[in-house]
């Protein structure tokens, strides 16, 4: 029996969530979203009722940083994937 992995996406920016929910549904079939945060508070509760394999993770939030959020899990049964991104603007 072949189980997917359920996974989580924690990001504060809504573009973000849907961008990897849909790149997931489309190239990922292994993964099946389980559940969506936007913010460390909502995240940790997703997190504990959902009991996912892989969490997406933004490092930048309300009410704290990703970081946070795993300080509270100390004993993590779960994956965890950056979503931070980096954007460069020309200068001139």
């Amino acid at each position: 029996m072949n189980r997917k992995l359920k996974t989580i996406i924690v990001d504060d920016e809504p573009y973000a969530v849907n961008f990897i929910s849909s790149i997931i549904g489309e190239y990922c079939p292994a993964l099946e979203v389980t559940g969506k945060a936007h913010n460390v508070i909502e995240g940790e509760q997703v997190i504990r009722e959902n009991k996912p394999d892989l969490v997406f993770l933004d490092v930048e939030m309300p009410n704290g940083t990703g970081f946070d959020l795993l300080a509270r899990f100390p004993e993590k049964d779960f994956d965890v994937f950056s979503t931070a991104i980096v954007a460069v603007r020309p200068v001139f």
